[in-house]
């Protein structure tokens, strides 16, 4: 079952880029922004579900399927007895405005994407589904807007929208009036959960190339170059937050291998990618404590002793960028 407190690899990706690249596009900077208040949005949803009964409302995340060669994507469906509710989570901030089924951000006028598209695509698509898995459930969809900040003037009652401010008593109508879930139900979830798949053939990460990988040692919360503070740590003047040696080291193995899997892990190339400023005793004493050890000869190479001992490690940096932002703008957050 999909979990929602897994940081999505595509925003894994983006933030070993911004971390790691010499010169960041606008575009790539835009990509982790979305992506990481998408994630954000999400894992705000889930907070306020975590406190119903799992008997009576099962929440999946981040779910893709493919249909006939056609993919689609669903943020949240919620899994009640006799009806599936998908939720297509949005994190807007600031003042809109909806004419004619179009909407404008209120200041300086410019369109956006009305989510209601994407909404019945991807409703009508879900239909298809369940038809081929031989499933009859009722659907309903919605689109919340997860920011209390976020407000859209002009919208009609009957409109499939959610504020911030309707979402809890939304689910607490739901939890009030339906039925514990039958076999029927858990059965459903057991097929979507084996018909989701976890890569899209639409994903287009930006390549990128070694030489456009700054040697400098960046920090994992602002992305500003940290510096050496003593034999033991480094110190980043921005954020004011330490980080031991053995923390810099991995940090540095985790962010390259997310960009470059193919990457051998050796002392040298560590060292190489912290720019000198650890002594390969150290490098090799966190190798040995946290990688499988492979002498070749002459040569040592290391290797993950879990596979997503990288992802583990660096979603937890984001996990808490998260709960910052959570903080600053007041929104509900499950713990992780």
């Amino acid at each position: 079952m999909s979990k929602i407190t897994q940081v999505p690899d595509t925003l894994l990706y983006y933030y070993a880029l911004l971390n790691r690249k010499k010169k960041v596009t606008a575009s790539e900077s835009r990509q982790f922004e979305r992506s990481f208040k998408g994630y954000l949005g999400e894992k705000s949803l889930a907070s306020l579900l975590s406190q119903f009964e799992s008997s009576k409302i099962l929440p999946l995340y981040n779910l893709l399927y493919e249909i006939n060669g056609s993919e689609f994507q669903i943020d949240t469906a919620l899994v009640t007895y006799n009806r599936v509710y998908l939720l297509e989570v949005k994190n807007f901030f600031g003042d809109y405005i909806i004419e004619n089924n179009k909407i404008y951000s209120l200041n300086k006028r410019t369109q956006i994407y009305n989510p209601v598209h994407q909404l019945e695509r991807t409703e009508y698509m879900f239909k298809k589904l369940l038809a081929k898995l031989d499933i009859t459930t009722n659907v309903t969809s919605y689109v919340v807007f997860i920011n209390p900040h976020f407000v859209l003037y002009g919208a009609q009652v009957q409109s499939p929208f959610l504020f911030a401010s309707q979402v809890d008593i939304f689910l607490k109508k739901i939890a009030r009036q339906s039925r514990p879930l039958s076999q029927k139900e858990y059965l459903l979830v057991e097929k979507l959960t084996q018909e989701n798949i976890q890569v899209s053939m639409y994903d287009r990460l930006p390549e990128v190339q070694p030489s456009e990988i700054k040697n400098n040692i960046a920090c994992v919360y602002c992305f500003n170059n940290i510096k050496k503070d003593n034999s033991f740590y480094f110190f980043c003047p921005s954020c004011k937050k330490y980080f031991d040696n053995e923390e810099v080291i991995l940090q540095t193995i985790y962010l390259r291998y997310t960009l470059f899997p193919q990457e051998e892990i050796t002392v040298g190339n560590i060292s190489e990618w912290c720019n000198g400023e650890l002594s390969k005793h150290t490098i090799r004493r966190v190798l040995a404590k946290y990688f499988h050890v492979h002498r070749k000869g002459r040569y040592t190479l290391y290797s993950f002793k879990n596979e997503n001992q990288h992802k583990n490690f660096l979603s937890s940096y984001i996990i808490e960028k998260a709960e910052e932002e959570r903080k600053r703008l007041n929104l509900p957050l499950v713990s992780p």
